[in-house]
């Protein structure tokens, strides 16, 4: 019975311990990681793959190259409802469009242009092209595309497009892109969720991914389990009888049955 109480007080003692640690300490091992790489990514900036950019603030890494779609290895572009606005937008990631296109209004050059719309007469406008790689404004993780077809406004503008970037690790698809708004037919917005927004550990793609939720709560559970096991070597006793004891513990807790009474003296006592 003493070993049983002991494997609990073991237990008990090493489960808050667990849960206040455990994501204290991943943390400090992201953010330990994230500085000794932020001076070399510093100095790398201008060697980063395309449609690639780390954080200035956290170090993180974030890898976008595998939504660009390519020829010969996806069918088509993204295709996203402009629901209210009342055109639908193609486009494309770190990337010109697949689709070939014969004319769009106010540009010469087609071969650049990574997101546009059609009106219901057929015309085509270009709502910019990839300029610069995905950069951070704050937190944020966004990506810009300019020199589109001219605003309506102003010939001296042209349209663009900003896209805001969300990590999300629980989505099924690669990405999930939605249009946010307009303004003056000039300037576009949208947003995509998607698990390749989420940091990655270390420059240029050298690390594994943060821990995540399921992470830090597989460590938890290794942590425990280590503890009781360490325990269970200590007092060399078989880890079956070990196991067998802790059933009984329970069984006994759910019973009522006090840490030194039997079922007879249970039985026995009077009732109060």
């Amino acid at each position: 019975m003493k070993k049983i109480l002991f494997y609990r007080q073991v237990l008990c003692s090493a489960v808050p311990l667990v849960l206040l640690l455990a994501p204290v300490y991943t943390q400090a091992a992201a953010v330990d990681l994230h500085t000794k790489e932020k001076a070399e990514s510093g100095k790398k900036t201008d060697t980063l793959p395309f449609c690639t950019a780390i954080s200035k603030t956290t170090g993180n890494f974030y890898d976008l190259r595998t939504l660009s779609r390519e020829q010969g290895v996806h069918d088509s572009d993204f295709h996203i409802r402009g629901h209210d606005y009342g055109h639908n937008f193609t486009m494309n990631i770190c990337a010109p469009v697949l689709e070939p296109l014969s004319s769009v209004v106010g540009i010469d050059s087609l071969a650049n242009i990574s997101a546009y719309y059609t009106t219901e007469k057929g015309e085509r406008y270009s709502i910019g092209q990839l300029a610069s790689p995905p950069a951070f404004r704050g937190r944020k993780l966004v990506l810009e595309y300019k020199n589109g077809s001219p605003c309506p406004q102003s010939t001296d503008l042209r349209k663009s497009s900003i896209i805001a970037l969300t990590c999300d690790r629980e989505l099924l698809t690669d990405i999930a892109l939605s249009f946010v708004g307009q303004v003056h037919e000039c300037a576009y917005f949208f947003e995509a969720r998607t698990r390749h927004a989420c940091a990655k550990a270390g420059s240029q793609g050298g690390g594994a991914d943060t821990l995540g939720p399921f992470g830090i709560f597989a460590l938890i559970v290794f942590v425990m389990l280590s503890v009781y096991f360490l325990a269970v070597s200590r007092r060399r006793v078989p880890y079956v009888h070990a196991f067998v004891n802790s059933i009984f513990s329970v069984v006994q807790r759910m019973s009522g049955w006090g840490p030194e009474s039997t079922p007879q003296e249970k039985t026995s006592r009077p009732y109060q």
